[in-house]
């Protein structure tokens, strides 16, 4: 553990790694499900919930990151997470074939000779 981890709290760091977990997310919708899950630890605790029991029922920052993520494709249609797209739009696959001393580049989809990233 890292010295300025010692010096957070349990909830802060639960926080701290959910905020890691849906970096992927657009600013707006991670800052609002981190108020949300920050505003129901607090409640939770002024309660009588113990922290530890608050970030128990909550599930670990993976589980409230996936759930996030997921929620966010259903309700948008869209991925959260960044698109490694080449300059042409979709993804290139891509093969190589050695014959003799020469290799081709193939488009695994088509078996065409690749013809590289033009736009």
């Amino acid at each position: 553990m890292k010295n300025h981890d010692l010096q957070l709290c349990s909830s802060q760091r639960y926080l701290r790694d959910v905020s890691r977990q849906v970096r992927d997310l657009p600013s707006a919708h991670r800052k609002s499900l981190l108020s949300e899950l920050e505003a129901h630890i607090h409640h939770s605790e002024s309660r009588g919930s113990s922290e530890s029991e608050v970030l128990s029922a909550l599930g670990t920052p993976e589980q409230v990151a996936t759930s996030a993520l997921e929620s966010y494709e259903d309700e948008t249609g869209r991925s959260a997470k960044p698109s490694r797209l080449s300059p042409r739009g979709t993804f290139q696959v891509l093969a190589l074939t050695a014959a003799g001393d020469c290799c081709t580049v193939r488009d695994i989809r088509t078996g065409l000779p690749w013809a590289g990233l033009e736009g």
